[in-house]
């Protein structure tokens, strides 16, 4: 237990051992209805609990990860476009680039985590006119078809359950963390399927924030990488990913730009990358 709490963010690790000491008195914090106060999302609603988390609070302000959508609206003009959301926790950046494709464009959403999947529908039904512009796929994106063990928080208010994560991959921090963590069976689907065998709109954009997972994401999208160049955004969880990236990305003709760098972290990083 001692190296499971020192491997914790304090939040997290608060949160998860309350739980478990004291379960019939443990109260998790309380999320609100926000309104957003700035960014593409400015004016929609979300279920928070701002007091738990910086990142909670920023999403409110509506200045959480910034940067990203920065980088993608200079990239092209967006009116119209497809945006694979893989990994889309529970919607805040679908229904940002729901706002920003317009009426006629299109965002899918894959997320497996049971629980960020109910809060979702709960942004969805305050969020009507974005919602309907986005697909919800209850999937794992990785290299194959089928189905994996997934490790799965359902802890949303502390933000423990944006570290889900399939088995075995190239995790950001230590085992520890994530001893509050329980396996379940997840569908897992790849890009290249999905477009070229099951009818998907083809994504123009695509952000991938896997938790360790980038290199089975792009070892499964490698045709529709070739093909159709979308812009991607990704956020590196590892630095053996990020090994990967630089080995499949610039073979592909990718250009790769680091973003957010003054935040980078040994085990944490941003990058843009886009084909001429």
């Amino acid at each position: 237990m001692k190296t499971a709490l020192f491997d914790l963010s304090p939040r997290v690790a608060y949160h998860g051992v309350m739980r478990r000491l004291v379960p019939g008195l443990y109260r998790p914090p309380e999320p609100l209805w926000v309104t957003v106060a700035s960014g593409p999302l400015k004016g929609g609603s979300l279920l928070l609990a701002i007091q738990a988390t910086d990142t909670w609070q920023n999403m409110a302000n509506g200045t959480a990860d910034g940067f990203l959508f920065d980088a993608l609206i200079a990239s092209r003009k967006l009116e119209g476009a497809c945006i694979w959301d893989i990994g889309g926790h529970f919607g805040y950046h679908s229904l940002c680039f729901a706002s920003l494709v317009g009426p006629t464009g299109r965002v899918i959403m894959f997320e497996p985590n049971p629980a960020n999947i109910v809060r979702f529908k709960l942004h969805a039904e305050k969020n009507p006119a974005l919602a309907q512009r986005i697909r919800l796929e209850p999937a794992a994106v990785a290299d194959r078809a089928g189905e994996a063990t997934f490790m799965m928080s359902d802890m949303i208010e502390s933000g423990g359950s944006s570290g889900s994560h399939l088995s075995g991959v190239d995790t950001p921090v230590g085992a520890g963390h994530y001893q509050l963590f329980s396996p379940h069976q997840v569908k897992l689907v790849s890009v290249d399927d999905l477009v070229f065998k099951g009818g998907f709109l083809v994504p123009d954009v695509m952000k991938i924030d896997v938790e360790g997972a980038e290199g089975l994401v792009l070892d499964g999208a490698l045709e529709t990488l070739r093909r159709h160049r979308p812009f991607l955004l990704m956020e590196i969880h590892h630095i053996l990913q990020m090994k990967k990236v630089y080995e499949v990305l610039p073979a592909l003709g990718y250009r790769i730009q680091l973003l957010d760098e003054k935040n980078a972290t040994p085990s944490r990083c941003f990058i843009s990358a886009s084909r001429s």
